[in-house]
């Protein structure tokens, strides 16, 4: 079955569609992805949870099978808080789905995922019965020297020539894997990006990042009581080790470094990544 035709289900909201699935049985486990990505990184290590957990997955709004048509008429706008209030509607919409009044689900988060997590705990006072970070992107600064050129020059970018606007995402994504990504691996990864839609979407997400909005989040970082576990891979150029530790010095919890992966460490160590999380989620169930 083709991905689109598994994440069938649309949570409208305010105006634009997001588009979610969800299977198996027994407590719930939100999986979060970051960015560029989409909910289909996360798709085979997922569906291994399924006989032990009801999991969902959704595509963040402007990402995957969410993004949102050039047509479209939408005062959203895909920054952390925005994202952080879309997310919280989804559980909200879910939780009145399996007929709870408190959806508390499990929550593992990569990239800026975890900032959304984190957001909706410290700032939207949500409750999770765990919450798993990998290698997330929820310490200050978020900026690197490609971000800042896009956020100076994102209207030129939106405008490129659509052969070198893929070219550059495929050497950009590319950074992000440590042992090298599969041309199917690569194809799927830039597909919702090469359309018309999915450039402009691109660059509009990541004009939206902002160091003050992961500023605000770092100040509550001490008052999170949630039980917490952070996987990082050791080879992460995107978002580099030494983060972890700074993390897990601000808001507590375990620390699990995997060798020989990348910030695609879903497929760069899946077995692994795997396994770290059916330990966590089993000590926590």
């Amino acid at each position: 079955m083709a991905y689109h035709e598994l994440i069938d289900s649309t949570f409208n909201y305010n105006g634009i569609s997001i588009k979610w699935t969800s299977f198996g049985s027994g407590p719930p486990v939100v999986f979060l992805h970051g960015t560029p990505w989409s909910s289909q990184l996360w798709l085979p290590i997922a569906r291994c949870f399924a006989r032990s957990f009801t999991v969902y997955l959704y595509d963040l709004p402007g990402y995957g099978q969410s993004v949102i048509p050039l047509d479209k008429e939408t005062s959203f706008s895909p920054t952390y808080p925005e994202q952080t209030k879309a997310f919280c509607a989804l559980l909200d919409h879910w939780g009145a789905s399996r007929d709870e009044q408190s959806f508390h689900p499990h929550v593992v988060a990569h990239d800026i995922g975890g900032a959304i997590a984190l957001r909706a705990i410290l700032l939207e006072e949500r409750f999770f019965s765990s919450l798993a970070l990998v290698d997330c992107g929820a310490s200050y600064p978020v900026d690197e020297a490609f971000f800042s050129l896009v956020r100076e020059n994102t209207s030129v970018f939106i405008s490129l020539p659509s052969n070198l606007h893929e070219a550059l995402l495929r050497e950009y994504l590319r950074r992000a894997s440590f042992n090298g990504l599969r041309k199917d691996q690569e194809d799927m990864l830039v597909a919702p990006w090469i359309t018309a839609d999915g450039q402009r979407a691109f660059y509009t997400q990541i004009n939206a990042q902002r160091n003050e909005d992961i500023k605000e989040l770092m100040e509550h970082y001490r008052t999170l009581d949630t039980p917490v576990h952070i996987i990082w891979a050791l080879n992460d150029t995107w978002v580099p080790v030494e983060r972890a530790y700074i993390l897990q010095k601000a808001i507590g919890g375990t620390l699990k470094v995997i060798e020989h992966a990348g910030h695609l460490v879903h497929l760069d160590a899946p077995e692994e990544l795997t396994l770290e999380l059916s330990e966590w989620l089993r000590s926590r169930s």
